[in-house]
């Protein structure tokens, strides 16, 4: 998934363009993209008055932190476990 194609991802999910599963696909496919990422944490909780560009570029920052940190080596979080 591109950079443009997330930053649409991201607006539509923004906007709640589509219907719920619509909407829960994009997720999907952004999680698959960014799998240390909580990416619908960004948009939903912690947007902190991020554009979609904003919200994507913070993500793509995010993951890069964690794969440099070689923490990408332990797997994706499960969800639900600390």
């Amino acid at each position: 998934m591109t950079r443009a194609e997330m930053i649409g991802a991201v607006e539509r999910l923004c906007s709640a363009d589509g219907d719920e599963a619509e909407l829960d696909a994009l997720i999907e496919q952004l999680d698959q993209a960014l799998p240390y990422v909580s990416l619908s944490n960004l948009i939903f909780h912690e947007r902190h008055g991020l554009s979609p560009e904003g919200i994507v570029d913070e993500a793509l920052r995010r993951e890069r932190t964690v794969r440099a940190s070689g923490l990408w080596n332990m797997g994706p979080p499960k969800i639900g476990q600390p």
